[in-house]
C-alpha cells in the first residue's frame, strides 16, 4: 500500500503545476511562432472605435487621478484646519 504524507502530496502537486505550466507556455510559444498572416484590413469604423477607446482611457485616468488629488488635498486641509482650531 502506498501512503503519502501531506508534504509529499504538496511536492507532487507543485511538480505537476510546473509541468502543466511548461506545457501551456510551450504550446503558446509554438502557436505564436507558427501563426500565419491574416490578410485583413482595418476599416474606418475600426479606427474610430480604437480612437474612442484611447480617448476614454486617457479621460478616465485623468479624472481618476484628479479625484484622488482632490481627496488627498481635502484630507490635509481638514487636518490643518483642526490644528488651527486647537491653537485658537
Amino acid at each position: 500500500m502506498l501512503i503519502l504524507n501531506l508534504a509529499q502530496l504538496m511536492h507532487v502537486n507543485i511538480c505537476l503545476r510546473k509541468i502543466l505550466m511548461r506545457i501551456i507556455l510551450n504550446t503558446f510559444f509554438l502557436y505564436i511562432i507558427l501563426i500565419n498572416n491574416a490578410f485583413a484590413y482595418i476599416d474606418p469604423g475600426s479606427l474610430s472605435i480604437i480612437l474612442q477607446s484611447i480617448i476614454a482611457a486617457v479621460a478616465s485616468v485623468y479624472l481618476f487621478f484628479g479625484n484622488l488629488k482632490e481627496k488627498f488635498l481635502s484630507f490635509f486641509k481638514k487636518i490643518k484646519k483642526k490644528e488651527n482650531d486647537k491653537k485658537k
